[in-house]
C-alpha cells in the first residue's frame, strides 16, 4: 500500500507543469527545483530499498530447529566358513637321533698275499640331541554363524 501511494506521490509531480518563474520569483524557483529533486530522490531510494519494516510489538519467534534421524538399516549376513591362520609354539625336547657305524678299510695280511677288509671302528649308537622351540603357523578352519549387521 505504502509503494502505491508513493508512486501515485512521483507520477502527480512529475506531471504538474512547471510554470514560468518572473524576475523576483527566482530565488522561489530555484528553492522548488532543489525541492523537487530532493523528494524524487526520497521517492526513488524507497522505492529500490528492500528493507522491511520492524515491528517492536510482537517479538519473532524462534527459530526451528529440525534434526534428521536416520532409522538404521540392517542386512542378515549368512553363516560361513572361514580360514583363519594361528600361530602355535613348539617347545624345545630331545630327540633319539641315530648315528650310523664307522667303518675303516683295513689291510688283513695272508700267507699268499693279502686284501682289503671293512672293519667297523665305531658301531652304530642313539643319542640324545637338543631340538630348539620354534613356531609353525596352523591353518584352521572357523565356523562364523549368520548375524544381522546395521549399514
Amino acid at each position: 500500500m505504502k509503494k502505491t501511494i508513493i508512486i501515485l506521490m512521483a507520477v502527480a509531480v512529475a506531471v504538474v507543469p512547471l510554470r514560468n518563474s518572473f524576475a523576483g520569483d527566482r530565488e522561489w524557483a530555484t528553492a522548488g527545483k532543489v525541492l523537487t529533486g530532493l523528494a524524487a530522490l526520497a521517492i526513488i531510494s524507497e522505492l529500490v530499498s528492500d528493507d522491511h519494516p520492524v515491528y517492536v510489538s510482537a517479538p519473532f519467534p524462534p527459530p526451528r530447529r529440525v534434526i534428521h534421524v536416520r532409522a538404521p538399516r540392517a542386512v542378515w549376513v549368512e553363516g560361513r566358513h572361514v580360514e583363519v591362520v594361528r600361530k602355535e609354539w613348539i617347545p624345545g625336547h630331545f630327540e633319539r637321533s641315530w648315528v650310523p657305524p664307522v667303518c675303516d678299510r683295513v689291510w688283513v695280511a695272508t700267507p699268499y698275499g693279502g686284501h682289503w677288509r671293512e672293519v667297523v671302528v665305531q658301531p652304530g649308537h642313539y643319542t640324545k640331541v637338543w631340538r630348539p622351540g620354534y613356531c609353525i603357523d596352523r591353518v584352521e578352519t572357523e565356523w562364523i554363524p549368520g548375524h544381522w549387521e546395521e549399514i
